[in-house]
């Protein structure tokens, strides 16, 4: 079993990541990181360029972690959600926009997930603190 996190290379996935990280090597387990191509919404031109992030970031973590790319033929939302089936996910992390206000919205991808996930999911967003550390 692990977690699977969906990252998209933006503030809320970096968020999502770090705190998928922390989760799993307090669950002793691993990550599994699907990783949106450009086409599925990513921030980054090419899945190369995401993953060469992933691994900057991920570098000296002693969790151990799969990068798997987001399916051509399914949306990211299915294809996390596909993994979390496969393997039996002990959970799924992803990054929210921070917000709280009455008009604050998540995305289709975030609600897709949150309903059909057969597994625990955990959101993590950013703090604007966070961009001045």
């Amino acid at each position: 079993m692990a977690i699977v996190l969906s990252y998209y290379g933006n503030r809320e996935s970096d968020a999502a990541l770090d705190q998928a990280v922390r989760v799993a090597s307090w669950m002793r387990t691993s990550l599994m990181i699907v990783v949106a191509s450009h086409e599925c919404g990513g921030t980054f031109a090419d899945e190369n360029s995401a993953e060469a992030h992933l691994w900057d970031r991920l570098d000296g973590s002693e969790v151990s972690f799969e990068v798997m790319r987001c399916r051509r033929d399914m949306s990211m939302a299915e294809t996390v959600l596909d993994w979390a089936r496969r393997i039996d996910a002990d959970m799924i992390v992803i990054g929210l926009r921070p917000g709280g206000s009455k008009s604050a919205t998540i995305g289709n991808t975030a609600t897709q997930i949150l309903l059909d996930a057969p597994c625990p999911v955990m959101t993590s967003s950013w703090r604007f603190e966070d961009v001045n550390a």
